[in-house]
């Protein structure tokens, strides 16, 4: 089907200086515009715009500023020595234009001075029995006739209430302290709110530096200070993206070191060779970075995984052309002959698979995750630079470089196989016992298609366990909740007992923890409250308690210390309360929380949580969403497993159309898609054996897998078409060396992911590497299989 664009290929090495030469000048051109091209590593970036929880959250954002906290966790015996290091960082950082709120101390004083109004009014009730009860006794004790009617448990129970209150004041206000941090004052937390969005990287390293920049002053200023950590949001976002930027460019190292020894290997007589095929594949890789830059404007974390897909690609139809004409040389053709060969005959194998490449990734724009949409895009067009490189410009370099003898032939001469031969291929039986061994073996516990949800199981280990442990350890750890933006307080409040409504029903597995607005700060039946307070201070005279006798005259005395004559409103509220529900200006948005009572870290509950409270209805039909992180994840996750199931069929279908439109026959399209529904297959089962799940970062190797995999039956194919009936041994030791460097080439282009400490980036590097192993394999066993097979029905 492509021979025609082989031949067109083909005229064009006529002018071989021009297309090298223009070659050169788009590559320095694309170069240019490469080393422009940011590289923007944030999750954000992945997540689809039309997502109601990304909108929400740029909302959310603008509001409030960035969704989540930087915590100074201070730690050593001396609390006086913490606390002047608290002082410290807080005098340093109170300023600071990238603050939003700066907690560090905790509002008991406000509690304390409202206490009889925060607490419920059936324990303001019981002080109110127990005032009444205490003054009726204290006449009845007058009176040991009355006294002596009481029976014993009234007695038991009238000395166990001797007019004590503790236990009440206890209950509400015996774990308030004025400090973030541990009763004793061992541990101090400076919590951090910023006004800018987490999701800008590089702002969060130069304000995580600012903060560095003032412990450096307080070291040089302090002699032996406290042990100082930090824990929260912003310091993971930082290590976590900022080391996945790392982890890809360790893989990077560690892949071209591979792919070039592997190529010294192969083309050991001809080290001129390694050079020759990595110009193409190179070319291939600056004209798609260039085309990125222009139609993407980024590199993200899935798309920076391009340049090991398409060097992969590029350098197996380079090792195929190269490696044939190698061979038509040693036949002891002439250089034109051997030009001609490689292009009108191994040309159309190179353009079918190429093509049926770049339609497997071009089917993946069509998935609304817009991280996998615009990796498949550019992959695509990367597939088709690749051809253009490979069959267009490679072909004319090798004709530049033949004459300076940069490609010497060395080795015995070749001969083609002796023609009409009619033996047919004899170890099929051998190639078919294997393929069912280890589709049995492998059958034996299925293939794996559970996707992992655990999020903890592919990111790296916790570096800041130290600092979590001391906040756990504190009681000051605490779980960024979803937040939903209501239009005003009223809306707030409606949006909140709506959600309570859903934890009632859902009380055998609650997601939801508790909900909280502004509204809920206030002291619920205030005005019933006061009643009670207004009759206690109109009973407990000061002549009365200054008369009382101990106990009972301080239990009074705190009790009319507590007087509260008026309703509190929301302007009584502390400040850092009106700002974390109202916003940065204190008027901009009214925010509902909704803090989770399941580990948001484990995808499945991530999803039941979100499932719960991502969307919420109130009766009059108005519709509220919620968001942070891990509810956009959540949104990922549920995009994700569909997308690829849906895009794994697409390419499947497309490349066999494609594939039976180059062979024109559907015994040909199935012996080509037989080494590939094998290795998939194969691959999937030990997955499973192996205890590795499906994630969304190892599911784009599936894609690559199945552009990479079916190369090898269509060049094997191929050239036993070329070559006619009895030639498969032939054939494979003429093309199966090539094919299996192609693979490990490719191979080569992940295999630096295997070695990462990013498990996600681990499982993606194994497994590719795996599956190209099995598609090496599957080829080797699966073809020969059928073609003998075919081949013995045919003679006999």
């Amino acid at each position: 089907m492509f021979t025609f664009l082989c031949r067109f290929f083909h005229l064009c090495h006529r002018k071989p200086a021009w297309i090298v030469g223009f070659s050169l000048l788009i590559s320095a051109a694309a170069l240019f515009y490469s080393l422009k091209l940011p590289l923007n590593w944030s999750l954000r970036d992945l997540y689809s715009k039309d997502s109601k929880s990304v909108q929400v959250l740029q909302q959310v954002e603008q509001k409030f500023g960035g969704l989540g906290h930087l915590s100074i966790v201070i730690h050593s015996p001396d609390s006086s020595k913490n606390d002047q290091v608290l002082d410290f960082f807080r005098r340093k950082l109170r300023t600071h234009p990238d603050i939003n709120i700066l907690e560090y101390k905790t509002e008991a004083e406000f509690y304390r001075k409202h206490k009889l109004l925060y607490i419920t009014l059936s324990d303001l009730k019981e002080i109110q029995r127990r005032v009444e009860t205490q003054f009726w006794l204290s006449k009845k004790k007058s009176n040991p006739i009355l006294i002596n009617l009481l029976s014993d448990e009234e007695k038991e129970k009238s000395q166990e209430e001797n007019i004590r209150f503790d236990d009440l004041e206890q209950k509400y206000f015996g774990r308030l302290q004025e400090n973030l941090g541990s009763p004793d004052g061992q541990i101090r937390v400076l919590r951090i709110y910023p006004r800018f969005e987490m999701g800008n990287i590089a702002h969060c390293r130069r304000f995580f530096e600012d903060v560095k920049i003032v412990q450096h002053e307080l070291n040089d200023s302090m002699a032996n200070p406290p042990e100082i950590q930090y824990s929260g949001e912003l310091v993971q976002r930082i290590q976590n993206e900022g080391r996945l930027f790392s982890q890809i460019v360790n893989a990077g190292k560690i892949s071209v070191t591979v792919i070039v020894i592997l190529l010294l290997l192969f083309f050991f007589r001809i080290p001129s060779g390694v050079l020759l095929v990595i110009i193409p594949a190179g070319m291939a890789v600056l004209w798609t970075l260039a085309a990125t830059y222009f139609m993407v404007g980024h590199l993200n974390l899935i798309s920076a995984a391009l340049g090991f897909v398409l060097v992969g690609i590029g350098l197996d139809a380079a090792i195929h052309l190269l490696t044939r004409y190698r061979e038509e040389r040693l036949k002891r053709l002439s250089a034109e002959v051997a030009f001609e060969t490689i292009i009108l005959e191994t040309g159309p194998a190179i353009s079918t698979s190429l093509l049926v490449s770049a339609a497997a990734f071009f089917t993946l724009t069509l998935s609304p995750f817009p991280g996998l949409a615009q990796f498949g895009l550019m992959a695509g067009i990367g597939i088709l630079c690749s051809l253009i490189a490979t069959l267009l410009v490679f072909p004319c370099i090798l004709i530049l470089v033949e004459p300076m003898g940069l490609i010497p032939v060395y080795g015995k001469r070749l001969y083609n196989r002796e023609m009409g031969s009619d033996k047919a291929y004899s170890h099929w039986r051998s190639s078919l016992a294997l393929i069912v061994v280890i589709t049995l073996g492998v059958g034996f516990t299925g293939p794996q298609t559970r996707f992992e949800f655990n999020l903890e199981k592919l990111g790296f280990n916790n570096q800041n366990y130290r600092a979590d442990s001391l906040l756990q350890a504190s009681g000051e750890a605490i779980t960024l909740p979803a937040i939903i933006i209501a239009d005003n307080e009223n809306q707030a409040q409606r949006i909140a007992d709506q959600l309570r409504r859903i934890r009632a029903v859902d009380s055998l597995s609650p997601t939801i923890a508790d909900v909280m607005c502004l509204s809920d700060l206030l002291p619920a039946d205030q005005e019933e409250k006061l009643k009670i307070i207004n009759y206690l201070k109109a009973t407990i005279t000061e002549d009365l308690a200054n008369r009382a006798v101990e106990p009972w005259k301080s239990n009074l005395q705190k009790l009319r210390a507590a007087w509260n004559e008026q309703v509190l409103s929301v302007t009584d509220l502390p400040s850092n309360y009106r700002r974390k529900f109202l916003g940065r200006d204190s008027s901009s948005g009214n925010f509902v929380f909704v803090f989770p009572a399941v580990d948001l870290d484990h995808g499945l509950d991530m999803l039941a949580f979100a499932e719960d409270v991502g969307k919420v209805t109130l009766p009059n039909g108005k519709t509220f969403y919620a968001t942070n992180e891990s509810m956009v994840q959540a949104d990922l996750l549920s995009q994700v497993v569909p997308t690829v199931q849906r895009a794994v069929l697409w390419i499947l279908l497309l490349i066999s159309i494609l594939v039976f439109l180059d062979v024109r026959s559907l015994p040909g399209t199935l012996l080509i898609l037989m080494p590939l529904l094998l290795s998939l297959f194969w691959t999937l089962g030990f997955m499973k054996l192996m205890g590795i799940r499906l994630n969304h970062y190892n599911v784009i190797a599936l894609p690559a897998v199945i552009g990479l995999g079916i190369e090898n039956s269509i060049h094997l194919y191929h050239r036993y078409l070329e070559d006619g009936f009895g030639s498969l041994s032939h054939v494979i030791r003429r093309s199966g060396p090539p094919i299996v460097m192609a693979n490990l080439a490719a191979m080569g282009g992940f295999i630096g992911f295997a070695f990462s400490n990013h498990r996600g980036l681990a499982s993606l590097g194994l497994i590719t590497c795996m599956a190209l192993a099995f598609s090496v394999i599957a080829t080797g066993l699966s073809v020969p299989t059928v073609i003998g097979w075919m081949e013995r029905r045919k003679k006999s």
